[in-house]
This record gives structure tokens, sequence and C-alpha cells, in this order.
């Protein structure tokens, strides 16, 4: 089977672990994806006149699939990105306004769950109950990308024509034109990454037919990694901000330039894990990792596509 004949498409479920279905209308153009699956394997003991082992018995299974989606606006103010759904079922939540904007931040209460499936060239797998973490990696002069890590419940693997998928058009903007800033003042980087750290919980359960209950972000750790280019302690003084535990607002700035493909990512309360020198084409630089901090109450990331 062809890995460049495969799709995946996703869908929110109304109740966790439903029957929802998804079709050619919930496809999301990805790139790298793979499957797999953590399967409990049972050994069996006892005695024997041979010193051969007894086979092992299936004991259930998880399954996680992993891919890239383009970082990415509909194309429409106000409209949901391709990748929205997935993007709820991390624990982020929705908020529009019509004809102007839609932002994701995070939500503790009740996050989305979905439908995944995974046409292979001619099969189709599918897992049910998913949640996730999504990081998000934006580089100089490339395109944004969003890195999903899904977590659920397999259905049997079964044989299935590939779909036509209806994948958006819009192509993602370059990653140039920013205005990258830690506490208004701007900072010249070449890479910002950001990861939910969603701590996902599979809880054991007699009553489920794997073996496992529902599938839960049990916690969250949003942090990530910037490598500003060194400056004045005047500009930035991030020595003394690190080991003063110091936090500041944060911006990636608009990235795109037409409306309804233009995304930012902000934040009110970032501080420096970790600080390191690097290098550059000769000019040195800072190696910073970044912790987000809650400014009111799920607030420590926004997403917002305009």
């Amino acid at each position: 089977m062809l890995v460049r004949r495969e799709a995946i498409l996703f869908e929110l479920e109304t109740t966790y672990r439903d029957s929802t279905t998804a079709d050619a209308s919930d496809a999301v153009f990805v790139f790298d994806a793979n499957w797999s699956n953590e399967a409990k394997t049972l050994q069996r003991q006892g005695p024997s006149d041979t010193l051969a082992s007894f086979q092992s018995v299936y004991g259930g299974r998880t399954a996680t699939v992993t891919f890239k989606c383009e970082l990415k606006g509909n194309g429409t103010p106000g409209g949901s990105p391709e990748f929205g759904k997935l993007l709820q079922a991390c624990g982020m939540g929705k908020a529009t306004v019509a004809d102007t904007s839609v932002t994701y931040n995070p939500e503790t209460s009740d996050p989305d769950s979905g439908v995944l499936y995974y046409y292979q060239d001619g099969k189709l797998k599918r897992m049910r109950g998913v949640r996730g973490n999504a990081k998000f990696v934006m580089e100089a002069r490339e395109y944004g990308y969003i890195e999903f890590t899904m977590q659920g419940h397999p259905d049997a693997e079964v044989d299935s024509g590939i779909i036509d998928p209806s994948y958006s058009t819009i192509l993602p903007p370059q990653v140039v034109n920013g205005a990258v800033a830690i506490g208004g003042t701007e900072i010249e980087v070449t890479k910002v990454e950001i990861d939910l750290g969603n701590q996902i919980a599979k809880p054991l359960s007699i009553n489920e037919t794997n073996g496992v209950g529902e599938i839960r972000i049990a916690s969250r750790d949003v942090s990530g990694t910037i490598d500003p280019e060194s400056v004045l302690v005047a500009t930035q003084p991030f020595e003394s901000d690190w080991t003063s535990s110091n936090t500041k607002a944060f911006t990636t700035g608009a990235i795109g330039s037409t409306a309804g493909n233009i995304y930012t990512i902000t934040a009110p309360a970032i501080y420096y894990k970790d600080l390191q020198e690097g290098e550059r084409e000769g000019i040195r630089t800072q190696e910073i990792q970044t912790g987000f901090a809650e400014s009111s109450g799920d607030d420590e990331i926004s997403i917002v596509f305009t």
C-alpha cells in the first residue's frame, strides 16, 4: 500500500466514544502520519514438561496517531481552520467573532473528544474517544506547522477504498514579517516552538472492552523554546528575568498578510526555565526554554486567526 494514498479525517463526538462518523468534508491535510498501537500482553505461567513458554494472550490496546498540519487560516475571517476540531480535542476552547476572528484558548472543563479515520490505500483504521496534544513550530522563511499526537480507542481495521478528501485550498503563509516580542520589545529570532504539554491519562477500567476507560487530559504544562540574538541588558535583560523569575507578555506578531489567513499567538506571562548561550552565523544568541503561566485562569496561551 502506498503512503501517498492516505487520508485522515477528524470529527468531534457528541458524547464520549459514541458512534459519530466522519466523511470527506472532515478531511485534514496532513503529512508525516504514523499509527502505533499500545497493547497489553498477558504472560501465562505454570508447570510444564518442557522448558518452552506458554502462548501469551492479547490484553487490549489503545492507539496513537501522529501527524503534522500546515499552520494556516480558513481563508475567511471568522472561519475555523481545517485543523480546528483537532485543537478542540487537545483541550482548546473555541470563540468566534462573526466575520472577524476565531480564537483558541485552553479550557479545563469537559474538553471535546473526537473520532479519527485513517485511510491507508484500501484499508481503514478508526479510533474513538480521541484526545491529544499539539505543538506549534514556526521558523523563519518556512511555513508554520502543528505536530499533533492523538490517542484513542481503536476499532477493528477494515478494507475500504480511499475516499476523495475535501481539503482546504488555502496556502500556508510564510513565517516572515512578524513582530516577535517579549514585554513589548521586539527580539530577533529564527524559530519559535510552543508545546501545549498535555498529559494524557488512560485509566484502566474493568467495564470497557479494551480495559481502558475515558482518555483524558489530566494536566497541561505549556512550554516552548526561542533563540533570540543576544542584546544589551538595557534592551532585554534575559538573565535577570530568568534568575528573578520575572514574567512578561509574549507575542509572535501577525503571521500572514491576507485576511482570513493570518494567525497570531500571544501569552500574558511567559517565564524562563533555562537559558544557555548559542551562536548563529557568527552572531551570539540565547537558547531559552520558556514556560507559560496563567494570568486569570485558562489563558496562558491564545491562538487567534483573522
